[in-house]
């Protein structure tokens, strides 16, 4: 009896259009939000002063992402909720790369825990220790 009404046959189709249509925009959400990454990775370089070549590319990428993630973040983040973070925005990165990302920054003074605790917490951009100075 419901394969016979048109009605309900008419929005199973609809449904799987609209369907279609999420999966298209999120696919093109995720270019534009791996684009947008790219490029503070990239204004990040140059305000450092870093050259980026094909060693460093995906660690000033993930520095990025990292940074933006924690400003984002209200409370810090633990290094294992960092990489549930990345991994559900799509990149792919090995958890103890991760790590080692998260040391470099916090060696570097990117990223700090406050007291004891396991959180981590983004630098302010005005509270970076010793850039060198923005070349032009």
């Amino acid at each position: 009896m419901e394969a016979d009404d048109p009605f309900l046959s008419s929005l199973e189709k609809e449904r799987a259009i609209i369907r279609e249509n999420i999966s298209k925009l999120n696919a093109d959400l995720s270019y534009v939000d791996k684009m947008i990454v790219r490029r503070k990775s990239e204004i990040l370089s140059d305000n450092l002063g870093i050259k980026l070549n094909k060693k460093n590319i995906d660690r000033v990428f993930f520095e990025s992402l990292i940074t933006d993630i924690l400003r984002n973040s209200k409370k810090g983040k633990r290094t294992s909720e960092l990489f549930e973070s990345i991994r559900l925005m799509g990149h792919r990165i090995n958890y103890n790369t991760l790590r080692t990302y998260v040391t470099k920054m916090r060696d570097k003074g990117f990223i700090y825990r406050k007291g004891n605790n396991y959180q981590w917490f983004a630098t302010e951009a005005n509270d970076l220790p010793n850039l060198p100075p923005k070349k032009d």
